[in-house]
Formats: structure tokens, sequence, C-alpha cells
């Protein structure tokens, strides 16, 4: 498993070889990732919907990774998604729909 990405919590700027000396230490250390995205111990949301726009971009969001990472949605549903059927995952907290077509998220609205 790789790191998606480092949450720095001090608000330096780190490059991304920094970056790396990281992943590299924590390997060495036999530690372990911690993965999330959405909320973390705090209870903030930092990145959550620009996370999710990346990942459906990029076509690497999967079901079982939402689950894991943002939980049960309050509801799912069956919906449509440019005219296709599609699976629909509500997060009232988050405040987004994710679409899923057999099994990756293909978009995602926000909810006010």
């Amino acid at each position: 498993m790789e790191a998606l990405f480092i949450l720095a919590v001090n608000k330096k700027p780190y490059s991304s070889e920094k970056i790396k000396e990281f992943v590299k230490s924590i390997d060495e250390d036999n530690s372990s990732y911690n993965y999330y995205f959405g909320t973390h111990k705090y209870g903030h949301h930092w990145g959550v919907k620009a996370n999710i726009q990346t990942f459906i971009k990029e076509k690497i969001l999967d079901e079982s990774f939402l689950l894991s990472a943002l939980g049960s949605p309050v509801e799912i549903k069956d919906s449509l998604f440019d005219g296709k059927p599609a699976k629909c995952f509500v997060y009232l907290i988050e405040g987004v729909r994710i679409y899923f077509v057999e099994g990756f998220a293909v978009g995602m609205d926000e909810l006010k």
C-alpha cells in the first residue's frame, strides 16, 4: 500500500522529495499508515470534496474504499448518472452524493 497523501498539521510546505523521505522512514520503522479522507479524529472534513473529485477523475475510487474511509452512508439508492443506471451513496455530514457504476465512482454532486 502507498500513502495517498500526508497531512501536515504544522502548515509547513513540504517538497515531494521530503514527503518521499517521510514515507520511506515509516516503511523502515515498520509503522503503519493512517488512511482516510473525510473526517479525521478531530472531526474536521479537510479536503474531502476535492479528494473525491480527484479520485473520480482518475477513476480510482471504488465502493469498498469509500465505505472504509467514510463509513456507511445515510442512504444508498438506485439512481441515474449521465443516463446510466447508478448506485447513489448519500453522505449528509460531508454534504455529497457519490454515484457508482460497476463498483467505481463516476460522479458526485454537493448537497446544500
